[in-house]
């Protein structure tokens, strides 16, 4: 569904990403892991045409992308839930959720329906449906953030460190709605500083290390990677 060749990314004369190259196939959970300012983010906002690559292909179901605008990358069925959740604190649950659905041509007669599928799936916001965004605690938060990016209808999903900042708890909780999304055939590319939780929902795994992947394999085998054990697992 989604793959890179070679991108290259900077800000300014500063490279970040430095000619990458990975595969999402249809239908699973890809993960790319790695420390603080390893160029994680920067991937994703390339992918959805928050910045523009340098050099380098992107393609989406074998066409390319390159320098599309967000709002197109919406528009071809790729939605970002991006680090920090970025809801809009001053509006309702609901009123974030039907945000999540402007870009549909169809967002008139859909959303109300696509409405209830989110509080099918999201119990919790269904019972702070008229509460603000902003009095939600992180994981309600974190859960709202995700449904708002469902509401646009994607066939692919980028999920920016959904774990930062959640209790233990709310982490299972979280991980456990991307694997039931994953078994609704939601394709997903997660980014995660969580590498254990990351690898366990995934299917594949790339780890990257200052702009570069440097490791790529299958999610189990990254587990017992010694070197990865040692850098992420802390073992």
């Amino acid at each position: 569904m989604l793959e890179l060749r070679g991108v290259e990314v900077g800000y300014g004369r500063v490279p970040v990403l430095k000619g990458i190259s990975l595969e999402l196939p249809e239908g699973q959970i890809v993960t790319l892991i790695g420390s603080n300012g390893a160029g994680k983010t920067t991937t994703l906002k390339t992918i959805t045409g928050i910045l523009r690559p340098h050099a380098g292909t992107i393609l989406f179901d074998g066409r390319p992308i390159n320098g599309i605008s967000p709002v197109e990358a919406v528009s071809r069925g790729i939605a970002l839930v991006p680090e920090g959740r970025r809801i809009f604190a001053s509006l309702s649950v609901q009123e974030n959720l039907r945000m999540g659905a402007f870009s549909r041509a169809d967002r008139k007669q859909a959303w109300m329906r696509q409405l209830d599928g989110m509080f099918e799936l999201f119990p919790h916001l269904a019972q702070r449906r008229h509460q603000l965004g902003g009095t939600l605690s992180g994981g309600e938060q974190q859960m709202l953030a995700i449904a708002r990016a469902l509401m646009s209808n994607p066939r692919l999903l980028l999920l920016d460190e959904p774990s930062m900042g959640l209790a233990p708890l709310l982490v299972e909780q979280i991980f456990a709605i991307i694997r039931d999304l994953n078994r609704r055939g939601a394709t997903v590319l997660l980014v995660e500083q969580n590498a254990r939780m990351a690898l366990s929902v995934a299917s594949v795994g790339y780890v990257m290390e200052i702009g570069s992947i440097v490791l790529h394999d299958t999610a189990r085998r990254l587990l017992d990677n010694p070197q990865v054990q040692a850098a992420y697992l802390g073992i």
